[in-house]
């Protein structure tokens, strides 16, 4: 299935592109699918966070895995910011213009960045599927603070394992063994390794 297009066809951090996942599960379901695990890297993983509050299928959604993920765009862009040495009073402009209308002429996203809508820690009640967080202490880039923000909030979905020297989306480089273990025992253990092609 194919998700609508965009007005612009540029990045929305997660707002619009959860409904290009979202068509792909409702794909899935007509040929059959049951139950489907989401997993997302990085932006990946803030588009994963987003299709579970928001899908059409959130019924079918039976976990997410998540490495590396950013969980509240307001964090990275102000760590970011920070790398760069910029002043707060530039990075609250630059947040604000990304996420109001008159921003957008600048921007050319063609509609404000829903800062609100995509910070899931705040959003935390809202979640519904058990939720695996795999995540560096040192990411470099998209820092773990949120993730582990999003534990604190909801301890009884989310689960995470925290890395200390991976870097940013490269645990499984790190320790293959640990990245792969702690997901198979998740599965395990949320009755999820026993999927078939049929499900």
């Amino acid at each position: 299935g194919e998700a609508p297009r965009s007005r612009t066809g540029t990045y929305a951090l997660g707002a619009t592109e959860w409904r290009d996942v979202d068509a792909a599960i409702g794909f899935a379901r007509r040929r059959g699918a049951r139950r489907v695990i989401v997993m997302g890297w990085s932006m990946g993983g803030a588009i994963a966070l987003q299709l579970a509050l928001n899908s059409a299928h959130r019924d079918a959604i039976a976990g997410l895995v998540l490495d590396s993920p950013v969980i509240d765009w307001r964090v990275v862009l102000d760590y970011q910011a920070g790398l760069m040495n910029l002043p707060q009073p530039v990075t609250r402009l630059a947040i604000d213009a990304l996420g109001s209308e008159w921003g957008t002429a600048f921007t050319r996203t063609g509609s404000p960045i829903p800062f609100d809508r995509l910070d899931v820690v705040a959003r935390a009640d809202e979640l519904r599927h058990p939720v695996l967080i795999l995540h560096s202490d040192d990411d470099g880039f998209v820092p773990s603070d949120a993730s582990h923000d999003l534990l604190v909030a909801r301890p009884d979905l989310v689960e995470l394992e925290a890395f200390e020297v991976a870097r940013h989306t490269k645990l499984w480089n790190y320790d293959q063994d640990r990245w792969s273990h702690a997901i198979s025992d998740w599965m395990r253990r949320h009755d999820l390794s026993g999927a078939t092609a049929d499900s």
